[in-house]
């Protein structure tokens, strides 16, 4: 028979999560009110919000909370009050009344339930709330003060709203109890499958007995019967060893026989066992998934104090779809949305005066969009505010320190949004209250990256800022790769994980001082893992074998990480360490595995940021001490002063300059080079005796000028590419000799990769600019792998004709995109019935010179924008010299000039975009080879508009990095050869083959 005790320490359970429930209900409705004072259910949210008073008073009084009952009664008489018309809701009522809440909670926390500590605050509470009954009569209630006993240390909280009829109250310790009993019950499966794989060898043993009996028995019956010495052996004794034999042979055969018995058995008891672990898991699993409404009333509120407190209006929508997650993961999340929500409050969210002279509502919208899909929750928080000023983070990141001029003057827009995380980085020239730390999004990368998710942003100045974040359902069980450091295994979860390489001792490099590994032409810091987790203090590694690296980190904070061997992928059963264990640094969590062992799970984050900051690298052996080999680039120019300027400035940017006078010399310089580990870059001038730039742009990456003795640089640029195809620059000093230019884009059509201006000496004021650019330029194009150039397929993949009317096809490339344009519009043909809008990236000066030049190569006429114009059927449209191509209305072409904050000139994304506004599901969009991800967002508009899209395939492309950029979006719709492009977009036409007229 359960005491008095026992039964009030029941109650006082049930009543701890009932006042939890009453609470939110209360909050959320009187949310309601106060946002919209003419709500249509007006009438019955007051009532409701009296019957929640007066069961949180009831259910106070029953548990024997007095404190509780005394604030839930003046509560219940205000909302009384309310109920009959005597009382104005007020912001300030509200306030006092979510602070009386907001006690009701911190005295339930106590270990003692209704315990004061303060009796003075409680009086100074009882009092607000009393002063707002004894005002009633005058139909509105005095502005009473908040109340100090609120404590900063007890935060609002948020609980579950449940309902009695599908619901049943379960203590979370015991469910994390179960949780547990069921990860041991995995790591039993685990261990099950191994004894089962155990039994299947053991089975195979008797095996290798039968089948030395098969070959000894008929010998034991027909052989010799003599001893060693000559004598025969009794034929008792025979048959006695024969007898043995044959049991023992029967014996092995039973054996195996129970042994394989054995291991079905233990086969099918592991697969019934996997299958009831697996059922038994998802319903234990289902039982911590808790709503995201859960958090919401707090959030709600916490948006609501924060626009008070910062003199703003904003309304705060939310739309969870029902989504649902484990609890532990909850809880984290409502952190991440209070940082988000602060910064969408003060940064985001203009001022009401200043949103009216921006042509907006005075009040701000923040969204908050959440859905559940597979085992991810996926949460939008968006605001329709400011935007993020990206010249303001430049001035900043400048004085942090976090970028140098040069880079602020390039940096594109991911790095910039980058910057927003990093620690200590705020905007905000004064601490508030608010915000300015510079902690807020630093707290939330770190704990999204924590939890195995991921988090983004995008914003439009003047528009407003959208974070994007995809998280676990659940941090119970993860997915892990097994890895091998010392003879110690260690576990990473794979969401952290971006890939797995094999890295050898030639892929490794030096930049500015550290080790690198270039992956996906990017350079990575290779560090060893052993070194960073204090299993070794070697810094040497000698890869006489290639060796595992894993890739982790994203965007711009990403390193390569040496270990000694890789495991295999598993299901790990996550198991939170005990308190002494919880400070081991880079170790987040342990998971138990089939034989037992304990594998620590490694924090990725940790890791990152650890090897970001202090020195980790590796070191190859110094046994037989060689000098490392900088990049080789071969300039050729028939000028012995240019020569010299360019191997000046080319080896204090550390490179080895090999030269050569003219295109045949090149050749030659090319030929030796291969057996001195070849040539990296060639930089060429267009005109050159014997062989000219053009003909030399068959070759690794040469520098070569345009205009050279022998062979030009034409001819040089042709014969490298048929030769020895090698990256190739191309300079020259002549944008206003027509003839010269016309030699740069037949060089670029023969395969060379960019153009660029002639470096002047140290007087030229423009001098140091050149130089800048012809450096960034050799070391970008120093990593583009050269393609030759596939015949077209014989079997063309087949596209169907689409029933619609197209008014216009929209082009766009870069790298390698004069020769895939020329390509593409020849196989269009002079009666192509669209206009063609064109956005190639080309140099500054050489926009007129390539437009002559493609209107030379094809039969359509091409035509340079200086002004809004009329477009017509079958003509060819570019912008003029540092402009970009928009559509500004129907059958109408205009530029735009070029601007710091433009990333790509012409812009890809901007020609698209508008190419979808005024023409949609009516547009043809084509993305053509080069580099960066210019085009593919204004693609992805095409497509969502209802329009068609092609693609260049990897394999035709010079540089796969437009097209794969778009199609990783999904804005491509068919990714074709280039030699196919032309009879594609003539199929969705419904020319067929008509149109292709090659000359």
């Amino acid at each position: 028979m359960l005491s008095d005790d026992d039964i009030q320490a029941q109650v006082l359970a049930v009543f701890r999560a009932e006042q939890a429930e009453h609470r939110q209900a209360i909050i959320d409705m009187l949310l309601d009110l106060e946002r919209t004072p003419d709500h249509p259910r007006r009438r019955e949210l007051i009532d409701h919000l009296f019957r929640a008073a007066h069961s949180l008073k009831g259910g106070a009084r029953a548990a024997g909370v007095k404190s509780v009952e005394q604030i839930a009664h003046h509560i219940e008489h205000i909302f009384a009050a309310l109920r009959q018309d005597q009382l104005t809701l007020t912001a300030d009522i509200c306030d006092v009344i979510y602070q009386a809440l907001d006690v009701v909670g911190a005295l339930m926390e106590q270990a003692v339930p209704g315990q004061i500590d303060d009796q003075d605050a409680l009086d100074d509470l009882l009092a607000h709330l009393m002063s707002i009954g004894q005002n009633i009569h005058d139909n509105g209630a005095a502005s009473p003060s908040p109340s100090s006993f609120t404590s900063e240390a007890s935060p609002r909280q948020s609980v579950p709203s449940l309902t009695a009829e599908t619901s049943v109250r379960v203590d979370v310790a015991v469910l994390d109890n179960l949780m547990s009993d069921m990860g041991e019950l995995l790591t039993s499966t685990l261990r099950t499958r191994q004894l089962a794989r155990d039994l299947q060898e053991l089975a195979r043993l008797p095996e290798r007995w039968q089948r030395t009996w098969r070959r000894t028995a008929p010998f034991l019956r027909h052989g010799s019967s003599l001893h060693a010495d000559g004598h025969l052996i009794p034929q008792s004794q025979q048959q006695i060893v024969i007898d043995m034999l044959r049991q023992a042979n029967d014996v092995i055969s039973a054996l195996g026989t129970t042994l394989t018995q054995l291991a079905y058995q233990a086969r099918d008891n592991h697969d019934l066992l996997a299958d009831i672990s697996t059922r038994m898991q998802a319903q234990v699993q289902r039982t911590r998934m808790s709503p995201l409404s859960r958090i919401v009333g707090s959030l709600r509120l916490h948006v609501r104090d924060l626009a008070r407190s910062a003199g703003k209006e904003v309304t705060f929508v939310v739309e969870d779809s029902g989504a649902e997650a484990d609890r532990q993961v909850l809880d984290q999340v409502y952190e991440i949305c209070l940082h988000l929500l602060r910064n969408a409050v003060d940064h985001g969210i203009e001022p009401p005066e200043v949103r009216k002279a921006r042509g907006k509502a005075p009040t701000g919208m923040i969204r908050l969009t959440a859905n559940a899909s597979s085992d991810r929750l996926n949460l939008v928080i968006s605001d329709d505010g400011a935007g993020i000023d990206r010249e303001d983070i430049k001035r900043h990141a400048l004085r942090l320190g976090l970028l140098s001029q040069h880079d602020s003057e390039h940096v594109d827009d991911a790095i910039i949004m980058d910057i927003l995380f990093t620690p200590g980085f705020s905007t905000k020239a004064q601490v508030s209250e608010l915000s300015g730390r510079g902690v807020g999004l630093d707290v939330v990368r770190t704990t999204v990256e924590r939890m195995g998710g991921s988090v983004t942003v995008m914003s439009i100045p003047g528009q407003g800022t959208t974070f994007t974040l995809a998280l676990p359902l659940t941090l119970m069980r993860t997915h892990g790769l097994l890895m091998y450091v010392n003879n110690q295994v260690f576990a990473l979860p794979v969401d952290s994980l971006r890939r797995v390489v094999q890295v050898n001792r030639t892929q490794i490099h030096t930049l500015e001082g550290r080790p690198v590994v270039i992956v996906d032409g990017r350079a990575l810091q290779l560090i060893s893992l052993a070194r960073l987790i204090g299993f070794s203090s070697e810094t040497v590694i000698d890869f006489l074998s290639p060796k595992p690296a894993l890739l982790i980190g994203s965007n711009e904070r990403q390193i390569a990480c040496i270990v000694d061997s890789i495991g295999e992928e598993i299901d790990l059963v996550v198991h939170r360490l005990p308190p002494p264990l919880q400070r081991v640094r880079f170790v987040s969590d342990a998971a138990i595995l089939a034989d037992g062992s304990v594998a620590p799970i490694l924090d990725a984050v940790g890791l990152l940021r650890t090897a970001l900051t202090v020195e980790h690298g590796v070191m190859l052996p110094t046994a037989s001490p060689a000098p490392t080999r900088s990049p080789t680039i071969l300039v050729v120019d028939d000028s012995i002063t240019t020569r010299t300027l360019e191997k000046n400035i080319l080896e204090a940017a550390g490179y080895r300059v090999v030269l050569a006078t003219d295109g045949q010399e090149a050749l030659e310089r090319l030929h030796n080079l291969q057996n001195q580990g070849g040539c990296q870059l060639v930089l060429s001038d267009i005109d050159m005796p014997r062989l000219d730039g053009f003909d030399l742009t068959r070759q690794n990456v040469v520098a070569m000028d345009i205009h050279l003795p022998v062979f030009d640089g034409y001819e040089a640029t042709r014969q490298i590419m048929q030769q020895r195809p090698t990256p190739i620059v191309l300079f020259s000093s002549s944008t206003g000799d027509g003839d010269a230019e016309q030699r740069v884009m037949a060089a670029l059509a023969a395969g060379a990769l960019a153009v660029v201006r002639k470096p002047s000496g140290p007087a030229d004021p423009a001098s140091a600019a050149d130089r800048d650019h012809l450096i960034r330029t050799l070391r970008l194009m120093a990593g583009v792998k050269v393609v030759t150039r596939h015949p077209p397929r014989l079997t063309p993949k087949r596209i169907d004709q689409v029933n619609r009317e197209y008014a216009i096809l929209a082009i766009a490339a870069s790298t390698g995109g004069p020769a895939a344009l020329q390509t593409i519009l020849r196989d269009l043909g002079s009666s192509f019935p669209l206009p063609i809008v064109i956005a190639q990236h080309v140099t500054s000066g050489f926009m007129q010179a390539f437009a002559d030049w493609l209107a030379g190569t094809i039969s359509l006429p091409v035509h340079v924008v200086e002004q809004e114009t009329p477009i017509l059927p079958g003509r060819v449209y570019l912008p003029r010299d540092d402009h970009h191509l928009e559509l500004t209305q129907y059958h109408a072409v205009d530029i735009k000039k070029n601007t710091p904050a433009d990333r790509y000139c012409p812009s890809a994304d901007r020609l698209f975009s508008s190419v979808a506004r005024h023409y949609g599901a009516r547009a043809i969009g084509v993305i053509l080879t080069g580099m960066g991800d210019d085009g593919a967002q204004g693609l992805l508009e095409l497509v969502r508009v209802g329009g068609t899209t092609f693609g260049q395939d990897e394999a035709s492309c010079v540089v796969y990095g437009m097209p794969k950029m778009a199609k990783v979006r999904g804005a491509v719709h068919h990714e074709l050869p280039l030699e196919q492009l032309g009879m594609a977009i003539a199929a969705v036409l419904g020319k067929g083959g008509e149109m292709g007229d090659r000359r």
